[in-house]
């Protein structure tokens, strides 16, 4: 530990400390990091993973569903987009659509795994699609297209 050129106390490479007098008899110890902070979990420094989508559906409660193929996304309210995880039936699900298309509501999906977990989810031709009406999934594959 050295004093530095300001007259502070150095903790090393890594860490500074100061000692100051805060009036009427206190004393406050301050440090700070010469480091950067760790990039939070929805940074786009990580690199993207992907995973395919097994399965689009819209359940009997009106909610659209997806799949993935292997990845699960327990934290995915996190987000605070209003996407959930469905751990008994391993997919992602909206709420019921109010003011929103299943359009919408698909991209919702998608932006919340990108943005809390970095990973892209992607449409195949093996993709399954239950109870989607032909326009919605059609609708979904064109705005996925561009």
């Amino acid at each position: 530990m050295a004093r530095d050129t300001a007259g502070r106390w150095s903790l090393g490479k890594y860490k500074r400390c100061s000692l100051g007098y805060g009036g009427a008899g206190s004393w406050h110890l301050t440090t700070r990091s010469r480091r950067t902070a760790s990039p939070p979990l929805n940074s786009s420094v990580r690199p993207m993973k992907s995973d395919n989508i097994a399965e689009v559906s819209i359940d009997a409660t009106g909610r659209l569903c997806v799949t993935p193929a292997l990845m699960k996304f327990p934290l995915i309210y996190r987000a605070a987009m209003e996407v959930y995880w469905d751990e008994q039936g391993g997919f992602l699900h909206s709420p019921t659509p109010r003011e929103w298309s299943y359009l919408q509501w698909f991209q919702q999906i998608i932006d919340a795994t990108r943005d809390e977990y970095g990973c892209s989810l992607v449409l195949t031709p093996s993709t399954q699609w239950s109870g989607v009406e032909s326009s919605v999934k059609d609708a979904i594959l064109i705005k996925r297209a561009r």
